[in-house]
């Protein structure tokens, strides 16, 4: 039949081209870009319907070599190779990943190879890229979760690999080859005489410097919670207990520096960290009903106490160059001020250097002479947070200074060890990249420079060390769902035939009547949790409101309303608001605040008010809500908003917890981090029924149980060795079996009314840390 064009130019000079369908047939990928003087500039990663229209943006990748193009079987995914255009023969080849879930774009890993027609193929499960090398010896494959290269030889010699594909089943690999002959070298005599070439003053014996790029280190996402040590020898982390722990960066060795959130059965652990000048001591942050500040040394760790305060959380950044000062972010709970704090390691002394009105998570660096804090922060435009621009107080608190200040995003990575140079990173060229900033007497001299592109806006910083290698993390984070043929009553679990849904779907609960699913959808980046709500019989989804970062949310009996809680973005900078809990109408999108949390003042938000399956089901006339706070289980009746203390507790300070009352409003299932209890809604104490185990392959943690919908099965998740269990007990706690087990951690559970079908949601997150050599290279002048 006819071809049908689907893309037009507006402009001149436009190109299309690699392109490649998404799995459904639906949409169509490509690369646009603008050829001027032979060369393509403004290119991007264009998506259009495959029936044509208007195609979408999806990223820039301005100044780049951009091909192969390739969409994920999984339809979640776009990969492509990307390369600077300018001097590309010494910039390596990088081959990156958009994932459509998140908007986000990130480096898979870095091909080891110049070769010009390099072709590649996605894994049947997406989880592998495959390339060819420049001879066709071996065929390389990429592990997308590391960027590890594994060589697959071929027993070919002086072939050239095209149109590489994968079978599949996995199994098999197709490609074309091309083999020639003799190759032959000619010499053109008397070209142009070399005395009239231009010269170059090279230092003899001396290889050519690049800024360089290397992966360290990959696992959970807390081993980004620490800081690179000043001489480059280990990092400081929090394991996967959440102690501070060590890892020598030579060896990949590691060990715990900490105990007690192994051994404790508080709730006890390690957030943040920052190695001293020496290299000897480490201050770290350490919940225990506060986040506190502790030292210890490294060949003795003993922790000791420096700085805790009541209502106060409180996190060392930076020591000075001098070791005798730690610089500390504050947050006031009762107040929702944030601070930036001088403590002195000597005795504890405590001088503020600047206070905040509202909440916001600072990065802190100081200056190589230890003059100046450097710090970014938000601007407030029409009383929301908005753009952020880098900002200096004086280390005497007496100066406030407004460094860089541009309509973008600017974020604060570090100063520069011995260097006037002041790092951060940027959205202003289209992109998250690094820029540098010479800064003398608190101003800048000239303009900021880029010195590394594309680094992306989930980087955080793990420090500088002293000979200028700069180390970062970089999160992932992502959460799949779907629904699956389930018998509640035997437990059988049916995953052969489990149906995915669209998006990261954080949380996603049926309605009582079954006919509809609310999801929470997470845009990790962005840092938005959009609310939608699915039509069961035909798969359709609408949007009800992306205002606010929900946290919990359930159904009420009417079939029409949602609860939820969270907080309304729109409202962040407000000195009073702590969130709170709403109701939505599903038909409408109207929204009402139920209970304000400014209302309970404290801690309230951070270890109480965590809300699950709070409703009542079951009975329509009575409308009761169940929440925690400070160590109570409450019940709230909706309508006239009278309170009643059904338990007191200490258990139920738990962050990471659920609440599901049974059907018929008799008794409460409570999951906690150590065990689960069913609570009578009438009073009395809870009754245990699983508890937390250890096995020789770990801790096995109960995350989160649901009442099956007749009432006389609960079913719950262990959470173990960095996947799950779903479990099926009867209701009075007898005959334990496994149902169901899943390699990725199972976040949340929903039963269909029916029992006959199971909505779940797992989460797949890590992070990565990486190293940067020669970073300034481009902005210093060499002989």
């Amino acid at each position: 039949s006819d071809a049908i064009q689907i893309t037009t130019h507006n402009q001149e000079n436009l190109m299309d081209n690699s392109p490649c369908w998404s799995p459904d047939g639906e949409k169509v990928a490509f690369i646009r870009s603008q050829v001027d003087k032979k060369r393509p500039s403004n290119i991007g990663v264009y998506m259009i319907d495959s029936s044509g229209g208007e195609p979408e943006l999806l990223i820039s990748e301005n100044g780049k070599w951009v091909n192969s193009l390739i969409w994920s079987p999984n339809g979640k995914m776009l990969a492509w190779l990307s390369q600077e255009n300018e001097d590309p023969t010494n910039k390596p080849k990088l081959l990156k990943i958009y994932d459509f879930s998140t908007g986000e774009t990130r480096i898979a890993g870095e091909v080891p190879t110049q070769h010009v027609n390099i072709e590649m193929a996605w894994s049947p499960d997406s989880k592998q890229i495959a390339f060819n090398d420049k001879e066709g010896k071996v065929i390389k494959l990429m592990n997308l979760k590391d960027g590890s290269i594994e060589d697959i030889e071929t027993g070919l010699v002086d072939v050239t690999i095209h149109h590489l594909d994968w079978s599949p089943d996995g199994e098999r690999f197709v490609f074309g080859g091309l083999k020639g002959g003799d190759e032959e070298f000619w010499v053109m005599e008397n070209f142009l005489p070399l005395e009239k070439l231009p010269q170059k003053n090279i230092v003899s014996g001396l290889a050519p410097e690049t800024t360089t790029l290397q992966k360290v280190w990959s696992g959970g996402a807390q081993i980004g919670w620490g800081n690179v040590s000043p001489n480059g020898k280990f990092l400081t982390y929090a394991d996967d207990l959440l102690n501070l722990a060590l890892c020598e960066l030579s060896t990949g060795k590691t060990s715990a520096l900490t105990k007690d959130a192994a051994e404790d059965p508080l709730l006890q652990f390690n957030m943040g960290s920052v190695v001293s000048p020496n290299n000897k001591q480490v201050a770290y942050a350490w919940y225990k009903n506060n986040h506190e500040i502790r030292l210890l040394d490294i060949d003795n760790p003993q922790p000791k106490t420096l700085y805790a305060n009541k209502d106060e959380d409180v996190y060392p950044c930076a020591w000075s160059p001098d070791g005798k000062t730690i610089y500390a972010k504050s947050y006031l709970n009762k107040t929702r001020k944030c601070r930036i704090l001088a403590i002195t390691v000597e005795n504890g002394d405590v001088q503020i250097l600047k206070t905040f009105d509202f909440f916001y998570w600072l990065q802190l660096s100081v200056s190589p002479d230890n003059k100046f804090v450097a710090y970014h922060f938000p601007n407030i435009k029409n009383g929301e947070n908005s753009d952020t621009d880098i900002h200096l107080v004086s280390t005497d608190g007496e100066k406030n200074i407004k460094l860089i200040e541009h309509p973008a995003n600017d974020q604060l990575i570090g100063w520069f060890p011995g260097k006037n140079q002041l790092l951060f990173k940027s959205d202003r060229g289209g992109s998250w990249d690094i820029w540098t900033a010479e800064v003398v007497d608190g101003e800048v001299v000239g303009n900021p420079k880029k010195v590394l592109a594309e680094i992306g806006e989930t980087t955080s910083p793990m420090g500088i060390t002293n000979s200028g290698s700069f180390y970062y993390s970089q999160m992932y984070r992502n959460f799949d769902a779907f629904t699956v043929p389930f018998d509640q009553t035997n437990g059988e679990v049916k995953s052969e035939l489990a149906k995915p849904l669209l998006g990261s779907v954080r949380n996603a609960k049926w309605s009582p009547d079954g006919k509809s699913l609310a999801l929470i959808k997470e845009l990790w980046v962005q840092n938005k949790r959009p609310l939608y709500v699915r039509d069961a019989e035909t798969g359709n989804e609408r949007m009800l409101s992306d205002n606010f970062i929900i946290r919990h949310l359930l159904w009420l009996q009417d079939n029409k309303t949602l609860l939820i809680l969270g907080n309304d973005t729109r409202r962040e900078s407000e000195k009073t608001y702590s969130g709170g809990m709403y109701t939505i109408n599903v038909q409408t999108s109207d929204i009402t605040e139920v209970l304000a949390f400014s209302d309970y003042r404290g801690k309230d938000w951070e270890i109480g008010l965590t809300v699950a399956q709070m409703l009542a089901q079951g009975n329509t006339a009575q409308k009761n809500i169940y929440f925690k706070k400070n160590g109570q289980l409450i019940c709230r009746e909706l309508a006239s908003g009278e309170e009643k203390i059904l338990l007191k507790d200490p258990s139920l300070n738990s962050n990471d917890s659920t609440l599901d009352p049974l059907p018929g409003e008799k008794n409460i299932l409570y999951c906690s981090e150590d065990q689960i209890y069913i609570i009578p809604v009438s009073g009395g104490k809870q009754i245990p029924i699983i508890k937390r185990t250890t096995t020789d392959s770990g801790p096995t943690v109960p995350n989160s149980a649901v009442w099956s919908s007749d009432g006389n099965y609960i079913y719950y998740t262990h959470n173990m060795d960095g996947g799950s269990g779903l479990w099926q007990i009867t209701s009075d706690g007898k005959n334990p079996k496994e149902v169901y087990n899943s390699n990725i951690p199972i976040n949340t559970l929903s039963i269909h009314p029916n029992g006959q079908e199971i909505v779940m949601t797992i989460l797949d997150q890590g992070a990565e840390i990486w190293k940067v050599d020669n970073l300034l290279l481009n902005t210093e002048t060499r002989e």
